[in-house]
């Protein structure tokens, strides 16, 4: 990480339990194996904003890091993954990223 260099943190997960820990300013319940935001819009707008703010000039670059279930298809944790990819390269349009699986 870069000297003077803030993170931002945001967790997606299934699991509602895990929102009373963090705070709703850095979770959002989701689930992986369909990309699909269980609060609706809002939920993904806290996923669009978190994108956003992941290439800004203070945050820098973005760390995806997944802790699937065990027995999860690998097929579909790529498809969620690719999403991803999408998503963050269809926000940072004009942006020469190097973001792969």
């Amino acid at each position: 990480m870069k000297p003077g260099c803030s993170v931002y943190c945001s967790r997606l997960s299934c699991d509602f339990v895990q929102a009373q820990f963090i705070g709703p300013r850095q979770f959002c319940r989701y689930n992986m194996f369909n990309h699909y935001f269980f609060g609706g819009d809002s939920s993904r707008s806290f996923y669009h904003k978190f994108l956003t703010t992941s290439s800004s000039d203070d945050a820098g670059d973005l760390l995806v890091v997944i802790d699937p279930p065990f027995g999860g298809h690998v097929d579909v944790i790529a498809f969620t993954l690719q999403c991803l990819v999408d998503d963050y390269r269809s926000i940072h349009q004009g942006i020469d990223t190097l973001l792969s699986l």
